[in-house]
């Protein structure tokens, strides 16, 4: 049964295949940009030397570490291999965490399928493999973008629940949720995405300048969030909406009465990027509230 590894020697010979079939393809051209491409320039024939080959899957390897040196413009990224026995299928690659580029159009993961393992399930099991790693290294929501006419990996990506934003720089750009959504009794929070954005770099949403005037952050239930959103978002535009685990913020959260008198959950301490499960950005193109009611699972 196939399954995501670290990269490993022990798969030499199967590599080599695949990446004589991505090169069929035309992988590894002047103007392929794509990892694949640039190490099929790096290493082509080298690769068989099966001294290069470990010395390649020791970098690989170690590129998952913030020390080691990489080239301008790089992040961290984990490579996994999606391996059966001893036959190697494809790969992933999870960044971790995105620059101004990664946010126009690489994402934080990337993955390849080589040919012949292509049309049965190869790329929605290994994204799906991937989801709970990525969650690891705090990345609530993955963004995985996809060219507009590769209605394959578009398939794939929505298998895993990614929710589309928008096309950026001939890329359509989706956000999945590394932990599924439905698998606790999740709080919701709107918020602009710019404060969102600020969040990520700073590892703690401190709430938006109303949640600290009233002294905590507020949140909305699933039976409370669209009306949240027609009452105080009404007309605003370039919004998030957040799918909290309310169990990872502990007893912080307390269920209070609002100024209406129901029963509202309140954090009572900043929110760690940890208990966000799902990221969705909401469309601008119609009413917010039909926009969050559009985006609920």
């Amino acid at each position: 049964m196939p399954s995501l590894l670290l990269p490993t020697v022990d798969v030499h010979q199967s590599f080599l295949s695949a990446m004589a079939e991505f090169q069929a393809e035309g992988r590894g051209a002047p103007d392929d940009e794509t990892m694949i491409g640039y190490e099929l320039r790096e290493y082509g024939d080298r690769w068989a030397d099966s001294r290069v080959f470990a010395d390649y899957v020791a970098a690989l390897r170690a590129d998952a570490w913030e020390e080691t040196p990489r080239r301008a413009g790089f992040v961290p990224a984990t490579t996994l291999w999606w391996v059966d026995g001893d036959a190697y299928l494809g790969r992933l690659a999870i960044r971790h965490r995105l620059t101004d580029g990664l946010r126009e159009h690489g994402g934080h993961i990337g993955y390849d399928v080589r040919s012949t393992a292509r049309r049965r399930g190869h790329a929605t099991a290994m994204l799906r493999a991937g989801l709970p790693l990525a969650r690891s290294l705090a990345i609530a929501s993955a963004l995985v973008t996809c060219d507009p006419d590769n209605v394959g990996s578009r398939r794939v990506i929505e298998a895993n629940g990614g929710v589309f934003e928008d096309e950026r720089s001939g890329k359509l750009r989706f956000w999945v949720p590394t932990a599924p959504v439905g698998s606790a009794p999740v709080i919701y929070k709107l918020l602009a995405t710019a404060e969102w954005r600020a969040a990520e770099a700073a590892g703690v949403y401190a709430g938006s300048d109303f949640d600290r005037g009233d002294g905590f952050i507020h949140f909305s239930g699933t039976d409370q969030v669209v009306e949240t959103a027609a009452r105080v978002f009404a007309g605003q535009t370039d919004l998030t909406m957040l799918a909290v685990d309310p169990d990872v913020l502990g007893d912080d959260l307390r269920w209070e009465a609002s100024r209406g008198g129901a029963l509202f959950p309140h954090l009572y301490a900043p929110m760690p990027l940890t208990a966000v499960v799902a990221v969705i950005a909401l469309r601008d193109d119609i009413p917010v509230d039909e926009a969050v009611a559009a985006a609920l699972p």
